[in-house]
């Protein structure tokens, strides 16, 4: 059949079908991109996407630094306890281990994993690297994760703005535009996470630190359960969150006892629930005890 014959061998309405057919299918396939854009710019504006800023941005760099410790005699040995599998006589037994040089305290540890896992939550998983704070203290050519109270927390809390946090000479956490202290007692623990930015180099710097062990691990504990929640109060700015823990409940009874700046209006008016049921009665209890 001819090229004339095959054209005349449509009719109109097999013409006006196939028109119809091809704008459908333009129609569909902008309707689909669409979709694909919009989730795809939520995905970006998600709240822990927000609150992690460059520190969940693909092929950018981020250095964890966590305080190495190593035995006071150098003979890089540590024990162990056995687990209690056939007692009693497996009770209280203890193992050695050598040519162990550093050690990580575990509350450290803890926090650690619980950072890694809140960029887990946004798909971030390369160009993540564990530096030294005794080697690297001075470097800066990365976005900066300080886990524990370290000598490289120390300098983000010198050199990076806005300046929110400081530390004073007893070692209590003081929220600098406020003025507001707080001290670890007997029964509590308090944590902090703090995002602030290097001035020089624009690179994010965040701090998850405790007063002692368990400021440290709440405040990791909560970076990982609630960082949606954060993310909805502080969007991508900086800021600096006050939390506190019961010694004898563990890091499960974290509650969040400050955060500085308040969040604006809007972000109160876009989610009320957490705003009333968390923040408020906090930030409520921190304008109280500071005037």
């Amino acid at each position: 059949m001819s090229l004339q014959e095959l054209m005349a061998a449509f009719t109109k309405d097999a013409w006006a079908g196939a028109v119809l057919g091809a704008i459908a299918s333009a129609v569909f396939s902008a309707a689909f991109f669409g979709v694909v854009s919009a989730w795809r710019w939520l995905v970006r504006r998600s709240p822990i996407r927000r609150l992690l800023g460059d520190l969940a941005v693909a092929n950018e760099p981020v250095g964890v630094y966590v305080r190495s410790m190593f035995h006071a005699d150098r003979l890089n040995k540590y024990v162990s306890p056995r687990p209690d599998y056939f007692p009693p006589h497996t009770s209280g037994q203890l193992e050695q281990w050598q040519n162990i040089p550093f050690v990580v305290a575990s509350a450290d540890h803890e926090a650690s994993t619980d950072f890694l896992n809140a960029l887990g939550q946004v798909g971030k998983k390369d160009r993540i690297e564990f530096l030294s704070v005794h080697d690297d203290w001075d470097r800066w050519d990365h976005h900066v994760v300080c886990v524990g109270g370290n000598f490289k927390a120390k300098k983000v809390r010198e050199l990076c703005e806005p300046k929110y946090l400081q530390v004073d000479g007893r070692g209590a956490f003081v929220i600098v535009p406020t003025g507001a202290e707080y001290m670890s007692t007997g029964r509590t623990d308090y944590g902090v996470i703090y995002k602030t930015k290097n001035p020089q180099t624009g690179r994010t710097c965040l701090l998850v630190m405790g007063i002692g062990a368990l400021g440290t691990e709440a405040a990791g504990h909560y970076l990982r359960t609630h960082a949606a929640e954060l993310g909805h109060m502080v969007g991508g700015g900086a800021f600096v969150l006050v939390v506190t823990a019961d010694l004898e409940l563990g890091k499960e009874s974290v509650r969040v006892l400050d955060l500085y700046p308040e969040p604006p209006w809007y972000r109160k008016a876009l989610h009320p629930l957490t705003w009333h049921r968390v923040f408020r009665p906090s930030l409520a209890k921190a304008i109280e005890s500071g005037s």
